[in-house]
């Protein structure tokens, strides 16, 4: 037996996202799903990771800084964006 589900997504959510701390160290990690598609990110406290495939090719970008779960959504909704129009 197979089921399908389809949903409407609105706008772009951290749905995917965990943050994990110690004493050590912080990161967050998962995806963010946008309208466009998922982005996959991993952020701690100096740099930031984001991906996504397209059209059969896989998009990177890097920063050099930390992001909160907040940050990350917005951050990787406007990367969907400008590589959905490039």
């Amino acid at each position: 037996m197979s089921r399908q589900n389809a949903y409407r997504v609105h706008g772009a959510d951290g749905y995917g996202l965990t943050e994990t701390k110690t004493d050590e160290y912080r990161y967050i990690t998962g995806y963010v799903r946008t309208p466009l598609g998922y982005v996959s990110v991993y952020s701690e406290e100096k740099n930031t990771s984001l991906s996504l495939i397209q059209n059969g090719y896989e998009v990177t970008r890097v920063i050099d800084r930390g992001y909160t779960k907040k940050g990350l959504v917005t951050l990787a909704r406007r990367f969907i964006e400008e590589v959905q129009y490039d």
